[in-house]
């Protein structure tokens, strides 16, 4: 399959060595269900640092498993967090959930 003009410069642009060393280091953090939250910190930060609109957010587990909605949980969580990248437009939205 043939890359369009637009995909053809994404690609060019990235800089693969700085992508490997980031998913590295990522890859390093533990993030076992139920502790992801170290690994959501790190990830929002480096949004920041790259200039993107990151909105950070803690949920409160306790109210909500009172919701009449709430599915459950895989394992006992004291924290859930959140990490979101949002944009103007027709931007992807990225989530990061624990």
């Amino acid at each position: 399959m043939m890359l369009t003009a637009i995909e053809q410069k994404v690609l060019a642009a990235l800089d693969e060595d700085r992508l490997v060393e980031t998913f590295r280091v990522l890859l390093r953090i533990p993030d076992i269900t139920g502790q992801e939250t170290e690994a959501q910190h790190w990830l929002g930060k480096q949004m920041l640092e790259l200039g993107l609109d990151v909105d950070m957010w803690t949920i409160d587990v306790a109210e909500l498993q009172h919701h009449a909605a709430f599915p459950g949980m895989e394992v006992d969580r004291s924290q859930h967090e959140a990490v979101g990248l949002v944009g103007p437009g027709k931007a992807v939205v990225v989530l990061a959930g624990g």
